[in-house]
């Protein structure tokens, strides 16, 4: 079958056909290396690889490869320089656009890949690059045409079908996710990165207990070498309030790639968690230098640490700034939180506004359903809101960051059955995050099954012991329950800052606080 120009490759130069290609035993050699033994291991591999193969082009530009992934930046810059010096080839063109992509320069790497497109476009460095830079711009069909044209000529490759599982998921085409993810080939399943991508369909589903089992399969699939594999374990006991492992797994990844961003930016979380706010800039800091593309996902960070203290005004500026900064998922993520962030504070226009431009960039996720959902039941679209509500909670796996609101809508339909039905699989699984449980203790107590929301609690606290958000709701509980010394035990149990935060000089300010010592005085005159 002739190569389409609808590929969206560039096929000037050497034409695409349609049979796999052969490489090179060093090739096949270098690449199984970086998949199996992990980018640090595998640059010595590399390294005697080009000893025993010196006239091979393409290894130069693979160790380079290497080098990025495994952090050591500066060496791979050198390299591609040296590269670029001399008589390039396809490879030095590929692997310079992924540095570029890296240091947030794009139009260095469109200028890159262009060169690397023209001299072979189905050159597997070429198609690696172009899939790179595809994700960058929110591009996902050019990524995924890529990506599947790699596997079509270099069959097997593991780290190619981990790349095009998370285009699915970035498509929002969960069932393409999923037939890879459930029904695996062979050649990838049990791999790092078949958990990986199942780790991550987890986390985005916030099925934290799933998605802490999901990483630790892929730290013991790649024996313990894969520093993102170790990111994720870290990012996933941070939510279920494992502290010191979560650290140790985090500093395992920095010992692997000392760039690991998520890992820095776990770390920054552990130090504000544990009141250290110095430490936790400082993290920060090194994570926005750690990789430059990625310096949107630190505003995302300050974002929502401008969220935790009620400060919408900064919240909603460093939001603006990560989706102007990228890449491509942190500008998603960016325009989720807007979208969230003003139907939380009740200015409906504005999230009907964000709403609407983020479906319009992004296509319809669950998350962005949520918000859909409940933005149709204030404007009294209700048919339209339960269509949504259908969607969201049918099935086997509702979707977690829906559950509050959707307990909320059935009471408000008198569909007891629908809520004794959440209410029953959110005690059995404690699904989503601590902020989400909270959320449905919430909604479950507003719908008039107090029973269900304190067994909700109570195995929230056992499954979050130290949580912000639950901490603060046992203050509120302890408050109105009017017992000084039980209030005063909870308040004690809050993180230093946290507490700071709640008894600084605006505490008079805080209309709970009136309103528990009006509930407690009130319970003091009760004969």
């Amino acid at each position: 079958m002739a190569a389409e120009p609808e590929r969206g490759l560039n096929t000037v130069g050497t034409q695409p056909t349609d049979a796999p290609r052969t490489l090179s035993p060093a090739i096949e050699a270098a690449r199984a290396a970086i998949v199996d033994l992990g980018p640090r291991v595998a640059l010595a591999k590399i390294e005697e690889l080009q000893r025993q193969y010196p006239d091979d082009a393409d290894l130069p530009a693979t160790l380079a490869l290497a080098e990025l992934g495994c952090g050591e930046v500066e060496r791979a810059q050198r390299r591609i320089h040296e590269l670029l010096a001399g008589n390039p080839g396809v490879g030095a063109f590929a692997v310079a656009s992924d540095l570029a992509v890296f240091q947030n320069q794009s139009d260095r790497s469109a200028q890159m890949l262009q060169r690397a497109q023209a001299m072979d476009p189905d050159h597997w460095l070429t198609l690696r690059a172009t899939a790179t830079r595809a994700l960058m711009d929110n591009d996902t069909e050019a990524a995924k045409r890529a990506v599947s044209r790699s596997l079509e000529l270099y069959p097997r490759d593991r780290e190619a079908m981990r790349i095009l599982v998370m285009v699915h998921r970035l498509a929002n085409d969960e069932a393409a996710e999923s037939a890879i993810l459930d029904s695996p080939p062979e050649w990838f399943a049990g791999t790092t990165q078949h958990y990986r991508g199942r780790f991550h369909r987890a986390y985005s589903r916030r099925d934290i207990k799933a998605a802490e089992a999901e990483a630790r399969n892929a730290v013991a699939a790649s024996s313990g070498r894969d520093a993102q594999a170790w990111a994720d374990l870290a990012a996933a006991l941070l939510h279920v309030n494992k502290h010191d492992e979560s650290e140790q797994c985090a500093r395992h990844a920095l010992d692997i790639n000392p760039r690991q961003a998520n890992a820095l930016n776990t770390l920054a979380s552990l130090a504000i968690r544990r009141g250290d706010i110095r430490a936790a800039s400082r993290l920060r800091r090194q994570a926005a230098d750690a990789i430059p593309a990625l310096r949107g996902q630190q505003h995302l960070y300050v974002a929502n640490e401008a969220l935790r203290r009620g400060d919408l005004r900064r919240a909603e500026a460093a939001f603006r700034d990560a989706e102007r900064s990228g890449p491509s998922v942190a500008a998603r993520s960016a325009r989720l939180g807007l979208a969230q962030t003003f139907l939380a504070f009740g200015q409906w226009d504005r999230a009907r506004a964000e709403l609407d431009r983020a479906i319009a960039a992004d296509g319809l996720s669950d998350a962005l359903r949520t918000v859909r959902m409940q933005i149709l039941e204030h404007e009294g679209k209700t048919a339209e809101a339960e269509q949504d509500l259908i969607a969201l909670t049918e099935g086997a796996t509702p979707y977690a960051g829906a559950l509050a609101a959707a307990i909320v809508m059935w009471h408000q339909r008198g569909r007891d059955d629908q809520v004794a039905h959440l209410a029953a699989y959110a005690l059995r699984r404690l699904p989503g995050t601590a902020s989400d449980l909270a959320d449905m203790v919430m909604a479950l107590s507003g719908a008039g099954r107090s029973e269900d929301a304190r067994k909700l609690f109570e195995a929230a606290e056992r499954m979050h012991p130290s949580d912000e958000a639950l901490r603060l709701m046992a203050v509120g509980l302890a408050a109105s329950d009017g017992r000084a010394g039980h209030f005063r035990y909870e308040m004690l149990r809050l993180p230093r800052e946290v507490r700071r935060r709640l008894l600084g000089p605006g505490l008079l300010l805080r209309p709970w606080f009136w309103r528990a010592l009006l509930q407690s005085l009130l319970r003091k005159k009760r004969p």
